[in-house]
């Protein structure tokens, strides 16, 4: 055999993964959450007395970029084990060359070989938020948001605590990862609790107590140094609503950072609008107020701009956002004797929104009307996607004349779907279609045909009810 055709097989060492290391072989990944870890090594005894040393290097990856091969430890045929210590959480690969008697280097250039293998350092355990959703419907969630740089949603569990000390489960929602049912109103006055695991298995537990009786009061105006003086009146927000047909929605951590900065936790009580202009409710403790204003953050805090004035100094204060995304809302109260306090970066706002007026986008890659025994039914194959989707949100709906009325075949389709849907007896020889999905802030997205579908060819059939003997004359 060849000294090109010798393959080095390396394993890591760790608790729970290991991985297998060939030249010719694309690299595979491991997650560890320890920073030292060992990579046995593995070479036919037959092939060791052809070999000088074995060479041992490692490439990490900075902010996305491979740097440079470094050898970090060279070693007789006889090495078993080569023994790293990575010097912070990141990226390396990970890849051997033999040297033979005569010198001859296997890989020459490690640059043209795909890396042994890579592992992921990950020591930080990830952080957990729970909170309440609900969505235009009036239904109930409870999201779990995880923070974390190698997450994995199907390790996520949420279980309540009940005031009898029961412990109950709640059940996912597999086509909305983070999201869980309840089952039980009771469970949005308990504890709950959120574990997860994250791919390099750092283990994080959150209990989050659901009560709002339970809850600290939210300030009103914040500084960088902490509340308002008690002399300053107090300001509470109560709901963000949009001036939109559709209903204000409270939400949670459902949403995208709408810049480009590091994504931020936002506290509870976040809502869900379906327009860039907002009504908010809120409540004053004195009378003694001169101005309220309005500033709001789209980057957790970092930075402000100024919304306006409430000119009547009564709830609600009404203000336009430039565009769809995530904002943190606070009101500074200025008194005849004393000025408010602006916002400043790292203050934290009296409340949090997204703006999402963006409607659902529907695909329907195929509708066909039944023949032969399928005759009556519709065929329709349909997708729908948007960044708020909620869980059940497609609506299939009929009629006889483009104008309508529209009538439901289906409602509370999965946002990817086909199916075969049974006609009315009496809808006629030719149909519209519509299929509608609703986003969780109320947005509707509507795909329709603009010609009608022929049903059976048009055709008139009678049905034969039975056989009667004629009358005697």
């Amino acid at each position: 055999m060849s000294m090109k055709q010798w393959t080095v097989v390396a394993m890591l060492g760790l608790i729970a993964a290991s991985a297998a290391y060939a030249q010719n072989s694309a690299p595979k990944k491991v997650f560890t959450n320890r920073l030292s870890f060992s990579l046995p090594v593995r070479i036919d005894e037959r092939d060791k007395a052809e070999l000088k040393e074995l060479k041992f290097y490692v490439k990490a990856i900075n902010a996305g970029k491979p740097g440079d091969w470094q050898c970090v430890e060279t070693a007789p045929p006889t090495k078993v084990r080569f023994q790293y210590t990575a010097p912070q959480d990141g990226e390396f690969w990970f890849a051997f060359a033999t040297v033979d008697r005569f010198g001859h280097v296997t890989p020459a250039d490690l640059d043209r070989e795909p890396a042994g293998l890579v592992v992921i350092v990950d020591t930080k355990a990830p952080e957990v938020e729970v909170q309440k959703l609900v969505v235009a419907s009036g239904e109930t969630y409870l999201q779990c948001q995880i923070r974390d740089a190698n997450h994995d949603c199907s390790k996520i569990k949420l279980e309540a605590i009940m005031p009898d000390k029961t412990v109950r489960t709640l059940e996912p929602l597999e086509e909305a990862p983070g999201l869980f049912r309840v089952s039980d109103a009771n469970i949005l006055h308990s504890v709950v609790r959120a574990t997860t695991l994250d791919k390099a298995g750092n283990r994080a537990v959150r209990e989050v107590n659901l009560n709002p009786a339970a809850a600290p009061a939210t300030p009103a105006v914040t500084t960088a140094t902490g509340n308002i003086p008690s002399v300053m009146p107090s300001v509470t927000t109560a709901s963000v609503q949009s001036t939109a047909s559709a209903p204000a929605v409270r939400t949670s951590e459902r949403f995208e950072q709408a810049v480009a900065a590091a994504p931020v936790l936002a506290p509870p009580g976040r809502q869900l609008v379906n327009s860039t202009h907002c009504s908010l409710d809120y409540a004053l403790d004195s009378t003694n107020v001169a101005r309220v204003e309005g500033y709001a953050t789209r980057d957790g805090g970092r930075s402000w701009m100024r919304l306006g004035e409430d000119a009547d100094r009564r709830s609600p204060f009404e203000f336009d956002l430039p565009e769809d995304g995530v904002y943190g809302i606070s009101l500074v109260v200025s008194t005849h004797t004393r000025p408010g306090v602006l916002p400043v970066a790292g203050d934290t706002p009296d409340c949090w929104i997204e703006v999402d007026a963006t409607k659902p986008m529907i695909n329907v890659s195929e509708v066909r009307p039944g023949i032969g025994d399928d005759a009556g039914q519709l065929y329709v194959v349909w997708s729908a996607t948007d960044k708020n989707l909620a869980p059940e949100p497609v609506e299939i709906l009929i009629a006889a004349d483009l104008q309508g009325p529209w009538l439901p075949l289906a409602r509370g389709q999965k946002p990817d779907g086909a199916g075969k849907f049974v006609l009315p007896r009496d809808i006629g020889w030719k149909v519209y279609l519509r299929v509608e999905a609703r986003d969780l802030a109320g947005n509707c997205g509507r795909w329709e045909t603009r010609e009608p579908i022929a049903l059976d060819g048009g055709k008139v059939k009678a049905r034969v009810l039975g056989v009667n003997a004629g009358a005697k004359k």
